[in-house]
């Protein structure tokens, strides 16, 4: 009898050892293995990688952390989404304000230009002018210059040996003018 008992109890105390371990690994592997992929999830998303999406497995505090865990990478991703295109509008429309702000920048070079001319031209027409002439005679005067030249004229050119001037002109019309 004694072995008897013995026996049966080794028998029962190695069933429920065995028992208890299978429970045990069986909730060792619910948990532990959620948990697992959650820590590389979370480890992709410390990485940059928002397309984690993680199975939520069973109803417990892990399930229920997990779905968190994708709502807030959900969130983070959409985000991102939106940087994103806000980035690119303003780097188009800084491409724009650049290129208006180059042909403003020619644009007023080009006005520049053309007062200076103007300027020039006033300048050399007052230094033609001939004691009586009127303005219409002046003109008439700078535009038989103009003419003369093919309508070339470019003033204080800083190559004078390549552009007809209109004060070349001038002194020309004046030594014509005045032959002696």
């Amino acid at each position: 009898p004694v072995t008897r008992l013995r026996n049966t109890t080794f028998l029962i105390v190695s069933a429920l050892l065995l028992g208890v371990g299978l429970i045990a690994y069986r909730v060792g592997t619910l948990i532990v293995r959620p948990l697992d992929r959650l820590t590389a999830g979370v480890g992709q998303v410390a990485a940059g990688d928002f397309t984690v999406d993680l199975p939520v497995v069973g109803g417990g505090e892990v399930g229920e952390l997990t779905a968190v865990f994708n709502d807030m990478v959900s969130r983070l991703r959409s985000g991102r989404e939106a940087l994103n295109d806000a980035h690119e509008t303003l780097k188009k429309k800084n491409e724009e304000l650049e290129k208006s702000l180059e042909d403003a920048g020619a644009k007023i070079a080009e006005i520049e230009k053309a007062v200076d001319v103007s300027v020039s031209m006033h300048e050399a027409a007052i230094r033609m002018a001939r004691p009586g002439m009127s303005e219409l005679e002046i003109a008439v005067e700078v535009e038989r210059i103009a003419s003369a030249s093919g309508g070339h004229i470019a003033f204080h050119d800083q190559r004078p040996d390549r552009a007809f001037t209109l004060e070349h002109a001038a002194i020309q019309a004046a030594a014509r003018a005045d032959p002696g």
